[in-house]
């Protein structure tokens, strides 16, 4: 017997749109071969994210940058980073759309879209286990607009794939 829920059919059937995002990254032209490879992997733990026993940690994520701001070069601050992030880690999926600026550094910042969901897998929680408050649609649609939140300094793409 395990110690993980088994996610239902609606939960799993919402889950299955991150392949989608997991396509989108792979395809930018910032992805090696390595991470083209790891994607495919990771739609599979995806499709098979109603099998504990199939658990693995993985992320994918999209960012822009500006180092200045970030690096503390540039002193009058702004936005440094713009971020698109779904991590599998510890039975828990994590997927989060923010912006980040100087003048709050914590949290979400202006009005761009955000986007913040968590899903437990392990059975015993002391909380509620599904916080998904918006379609996921909406949050791949946000990252194929990634451009549109570029400007002359915050412009530095990176991205990152990984199983652990």
């Amino acid at each position: 017997m395990t110690n993980l829920w088994v996610a239902d059919k609606e939960t799993y059937d919402k889950l299955q749109q991150l392949k989608t995002f997991v396509d989108f990254v792979a395809s930018l032209e910032y992805a090696t071969p390595t991470d083209k490879q790891k994607a495919i992997k990771i739609k599979t733990l995806i499709e098979n994210i109603d099998k504990p026993e199939t658990f693995e940690g993985w992320n994918v994520c999209l960012d822009i940058f500006d180092r200045d701001i970030q690096n503390g070069i540039n002193k009058n601050g702004g936005t440094y980073w713009r971020k698109w992030w779904v991590y599998f880690e510890g039975d828990t999926l994590e997927i989060e759309a923010t912006t980040e600026h100087t003048s709050d550094p914590i949290n979400h910042f202006g009005k761009d879209f955000h986007f913040s969901a968590c899903i437990f897998f392990k059975k015993d929680i002391p909380c509620e286990r599904i916080y998904l408050f918006d379609d996921l649609n909406n949050f791949i649609n946000d990252a194929t607009k990634y451009k549109n939140y570029m400007t002359e300094t915050l412009n530095d793409i990176e991205i990152d794939i990984d199983i652990f």
